[in-house]
């Protein structure tokens, strides 16, 4: 699962390396600030950053031609992180839950792991262990095995899964949701 992790979280990084502003584009402002007072100050015109301290009115007037300047836009920086989170849904997708989009990530992970060379290993390690008889029946061939716990899912210790039947671990996931459901191979 790391590796999943691993390679959203770089490209969140770059994501936000390619969002990151550099300031090139500014325009002179008037902001009204919290006490009421009139600013002029420079305001970055991708992200919507104040970028430089108030500047006086006649300096700021002086500036734009004799003319008020414009009002500072707080849209631009609702409009800036708007595609900043954009670009976040995309990478990490649209989940009703932090939970749900683990589970979804795991399962992904989790797919791949089970069709892997290392879950191969594995697998034949816990078969030739249970002398290729099922561990729920001992009666009929093992021919999966099974985890009971995915606390070291990717790195299991050989005590932490089972050889069994298909009938015997159809009877073990007959009572789980199925989302929560796993077919170990």
């Amino acid at each position: 699962m790391a590796n999943l992790f691993d390679r959203r979280n770089r490209a969140l990084f770059k994501h936000y390396e390619s969002m990151r502003c550099t300031h090139e584009t500014d325009a002179l402002v008037k902001r009204t600030v919290r006490n009421g007072a009139i600013q002029y100050v420079r305001q970055c015109q991708r992200c919507g950053e104040a970028r430089s301290n108030p500047i006086s009115r006649e300096k700021a007037l002086a500036l734009y031609g004799g003319s008020e300047p414009p009002a500072f836009s707080e849209e631009l920086a609702r409009s800036y992180f708007a595609e900043r989170a954009a670009g976040e849904n995309r990478i990490i997708g649209k989940y009703e839950s932090k939970e749900a989009f683990q589970r979804a990530e795991f399962r992904e992970w989790y797919d791949k792991y089970l069709m892997s060379d290392e879950w191969a290993v594995v697998r034949i390690k816990v078969l030739a262990r249970a002398n290729h008889k099922c561990e729920g029946c001992l009666e009929r061939p093992a021919v999966l095995a099974h985890h009971t716990t995915y606390e070291h899912v990717g790195n299991e210790f050989l005590f932490e899964l089972l050889a069994l039947c298909q009938e015997c671990h159809d009877r073990v996931h007959e009572d789980k949701p199925a989302e929560e459901e796993d077919d170990d191979a």
